[in-house]
């Protein structure tokens, strides 16, 4: 009767864990630094996990230096979509960094909140491509989430170093973090302000602190100055307000219930 219950006991947990929700990280390389091995250099998706649940499997999906509209036209979240994603599953989607610079650059969007504004550009290779803006690729992603039955989170890029040109943080938003915010609602999907929860931690911490967080270039983490973990825990802090719909409730460890409201 031991053996057979131990058994039993051993099939729930393969069961469960077989069931287990997946969280995918959907990015640049500010979700995911590239070399995970690096002494410095770390992305705040790296320390995430350890925040939430071990019941959730983790996927990381970041392609460095991608913007929303490469990520889409490359086909990797049509891969994503269609190869990897559950019902059940929830995506963090993290883009504003790589999509400035207009359309005639490598990596940038048509700007404006006007979804219908495109521009046909000449790529490198002879071909030409339909550039949208911002928010209509970040709507369409939302979109192909929620028709597998999954959850889109939609995450605002975050900030560089704060205490670059002013010993005051500024808490004013640039329009990306602002186009991240109005996509996810015109949806209603749930949407973290990584930018502004970021900064409100930032401004409890001294500044010394926040100076370790950042590399030299002012722009990416720090593994040893632990910018990736402060970074990491605004996510989990922003993911506790009201517009991100409690999509994470249920999902925090010991150590992510312990982080505040970010709000």
């Amino acid at each position: 009767m031991k053996h057979t219950l131990g058994r039993l006991v051993a099939a729930s947990f393969i069961i469960a864990y077989a069931q287990a929700v997946a969280i995918y990280y959907v990015g640049d390389e500010n979700v995911l630094w590239p070399d995970t091995s690096s002494t410095t250099t770390a992305s705040w998706g790296t320390v995430a996990p350890i925040m939430m649940t071990y019941f959730l499997n983790v996927g990381y999906r970041t392609v460095n230096g991608s913007s929303t509209r490469t990520y889409a036209r490359d086909g990797y979240f049509y891969n994503l979509v269609n190869n990897d994603l559950q019902s059940g599953d929830k995506v963090i989607i993290e883009f504003g960094r790589h999509d400035e610079g207009g359309p005639t650059s490598a990596t940038g969007v048509v700007d404006g909140e006007d979804d219908s504004l495109t521009q046909t550009v000449l790529l490198a290779n002879g071909t030409y491509e339909t550039v949208h803006t911002f928010g209509y690729y970040i709507k369409g992603m939302i979109t192909q989430v929620l028709a597998k039955g999954a959850t889109p989170i939609i995450s605002s890029r975050t900030p560089d170093y704060p205490y670059a040109t002013s010993n005051v943080i500024d808490f004013t938003q640039p329009k990306f973090v602002v186009y991240a915010g109005v996509a996810a609602a015109a949806l209603n999907a749930p949407y973290v302000n990584h930018y502004n929860a970021t900064l409100i931690e930032f401004s409890t911490l001294p500044k010394s602190t926040v100076d370790a967080a950042y590399t030299s270039d002012g722009v990416h983490t720090t593994s040893g100055g632990s910018g990736a973990y402060y970074v990491s825990r605004a996510f989990i802090g922003g993911s506790k307000c009201s517009s991100a719909q409690g999509a994470l409730n249920g999902h925090y460890s010991d150590i992510g219930s312990g982080v505040p409201n970010f709000c």
